[in-house]
């Protein structure tokens, strides 16, 4: 039974997966991911943060995670611990500039966050991307459309001020997408472009060959989420699982269907996992 979880990955969404109402740390699945590792299992997160805000919202991600992260919904794959990156996949910046413009002209009161690097680039800003100032310090910046630096242009997060501007939004960026951004809705205020090659789903896909190559097998994936933006991911994982919280679309394409976010979903997998590992034991 010591290394029962061996040939398994799990890919954990952050918000409404492995944390709880309003943001909190379930401490049930901290116990099962350590639980899950002791016994030979791989874990890591699948997040649209990047690294610095996944260690701002949640510090304990680094030592929790024995893998590289997905980060930047698909943009990367970063080691949460040296910071190195692999399979970065950025956007078009001079395309992206100016459909960042056409934007903001017609929609005004939308807010725009550029994931560059570890830092957000926000040059415009609404109430809602406002108060995000107060959470992420030093990390966000205010900069002009003309003056954003190049380079590591991860994302694009749009920010409405409701959920009703944000679908309006949705409906003209997927008229102007000529098929070079991937999009998604990753919540009822946000919606994100990314490169057309950057989605959780293709990095599951690099991460899983990178393990291969440092291990010499293939390990099992398991996604699991509650969001649009989660659905590539989903898709292509060979275990596709979700809490009871997830949207409808994401709910249909699932597996495994967990507890409450709320109430230990990430433990109520592990023991899922490590029952479904004990059957084929018993098999052999």
């Amino acid at each position: 039974m010591d290394n029962i979880f061996s040939d398994y990955i799990i890919m954990s969404d952050l918000d409404g997966t492995f944390l709880g109402e309003g943001g909190r740390t379930v401490e049930e699945n901290v116990k099962a991911v350590e639980y899950f590792k002791e016994h030979g299992g791989y874990f890591t997160f699948s997040t649209g943060r990047t690294k610095g805000a996944l260690l701002k919202m949640f510090p304990r991600a680094a030592e929790l995670s024995n893998a590289p992260a997905i980060l930047a919904n698909g943009s990367y794959i970063g080691d949460l611990s040296t910071g190195e990156k692999f399979f970065e996949t950025c956007l078009d910046e001079e395309g992206t500039l100016e459909l960042l413009k056409e934007t903001a002209e017609a929609f005004p009161n939308v807010g725009m966050r550029l994931s560059r690097g570890e830092y957000f680039i926000c040059p415009r800003v609404n109430d809602r991307l406002e108060r995000e100032f107060k959470i992420y310090g030093d990390l966000a910046k205010r900069v002009d459309f003309d003056n954003i630096e190049s380079g590591h242009w991860n994302k694009v997060v749009f920010v409405g001020n409701d959920s009703v501007s944000i679908d309006r939004l949705k409906e003209f960026l997927e008229a102007k997408n000529d098929g070079r951004y991937a999009l998604s809705r990753s919540g009822d205020y946000l919606f994100e472009i990314l490169d057309k090659n950057a989605t959780k789903g293709t990095m599951l896909v690099n991460l899983k060959k990178l393990l291969a190559e440092r291990f010499g097998r293939d390990m099992v994936t398991v996604g699991v989420g509650d969001y649009n933006n989660d659905y590539e991911m989903l898709k292509a994982a060979d275990i596709s699982a979700c809490p009871e919280n997830a949207i409808e679309e994401i709910r249909e394409i699932c597996t495994v269907h967990l507890c409450h976010h709320d109430k230990g979903a990430i433990a109520d997998l592990v023991k899922r996992l490590e029952n479904e590992a004990l059957k084929k034991n018993a098999a052999k």
